[in-house]
């Protein structure tokens, strides 16, 4: 029971540890929807596993996942219930827990393995069932995901920065995909001697393949989602564009409404120009609330404080004209 208690993945591995075993390649592809939520998908490429009645133990997650699926060569695997994978640990474990609980003096142990054992995990094991699955194959597994933990890396835009966790779970070669999300771009480093970048010319995708060497910890990716730097251009000049023509706006208008002259035509056909140029760019933007939001806002506020200027300052320049 210690290494169920200290090492949970390790317990798994050496008692329902079969499939594992018999994984030769494991691939981690990660395809981000948007800049929040992405679809992962484990590839496990099987070598000589051999039927067995007791479930397979896959992988070990740190939630509950979404829209968790599992497929051996096509066909859709049904993930073992909680109840079945209590009964399976129960065997390995009991004797431990009775022990303990006898000594504790909880009369019910299976109750005590629920509050003491089960109770303080974090991790939910994912087992199928392995009375099908003999052979060689490829077993996959997909689920989405989304990340309640970044940092915030830009000022206008809202980038994000992840924090991937590899686990080594199977097998001795290990890969991982990245495809970033529609319209962005992804950097990705990995401060790990294991992991090594495969060179390509898409900005869009990134590939690493991991060597598994003495070490059994995580290989931990900083995974960084960003604005291509071409539209990162567009609309930062446009935003400095308008703050400028905001304030030629204001000094020229208030200067001219003193002297009593008219505002010439051309400051409203760059305005209306500029404002049209917001109109066309946030038609995309509002598809994106989350990293671009902090620019869309600004943009709106632009657009209406270009058009309110123009009103007011061509509204009384007229007004003090006609009465001078």
């Amino acid at each position: 029971m210690r290494l169920f208690v200290d090492d949970e993945l390790g317990f798994y591995k050496k008692y329902f540890g079969r499939f594992n075993a018999a994984v030769i390649r494991e691939k981690k592809i990660l395809e981000f929807e948007n800049p929040n939520r992405m679809k992962v998908t484990y590839e496990y490429d099987v070598q000589g596993l051999e039927v067995s009645s007791t479930p397979l133990f896959v992988f070990l997650p740190n939630t509950r996942k979404n829209w968790l699926k599992i497929y051996w060569e096509g066909k859709r695997l049904p993930v073992v219930a909680a109840e079945v994978v209590k009964k399976n640990v129960w065997e390995v474990v009991g004797k431990d827990v009775s022990r303990v609980s006898e000594e504790l003096g909880e009369a019910d142990r299976v109750a005590f393995l629920d509050r003491k054992v089960w109770g303080g995990r974090t991790q939910l094991p994912c087992f199928v069932s392995g009375e099908h699955l003999s052979g060689d194959g490829q077993l996959v597994v997909e689920y989405y995901d989304s990340f309640e933990h970044f940092e915030h890396i830009g000022c206008l835009f809202d980038e994000r920065r992840y924090k991937y966790h590899y686990a080594l779970e199977a097998g001795t070669s290990h890969w991982l995909y990245v495809k970033a999300p529609e319209k962005f771009q992804i950097e990705i480093s990995a401060n790990d001697k294991r992991a090594n970048l495969i060179k390509g010319n898409d900005p869009e995708i990134k590939a690493y393949r991991i060597f598994h060497g003495t070490e059994n910890v995580d290989v931990v990716f900083t995974v960084d989602v960003k604005v291509p730097r071409t539209l990162k251009l567009w609309y930062g000049s446009l935003v400095g564009l308008g703050v400028v023509f905001v304030i030629a706006l204001l000094s020229l208008g208030i200067t001219l409404i003193i002297r009593g002259k008219n505002l010439t035509p051309v400051l409203a056909q760059v305005g209306i120009s500029i404002v049209a140029a917001i109109i066309a760019t946030r038609g995309w933007m509002m598809t994106e609330e989350t990293v671009l939001k902090r620019v869309s806002n600004i943009l709106t506020i632009l657009a209406i404080l270009i058009l309110t200027c123009l009103v007011v300052l061509y509204s009384v320049s007229s007004f003090v004209v006609t009465v001078k």
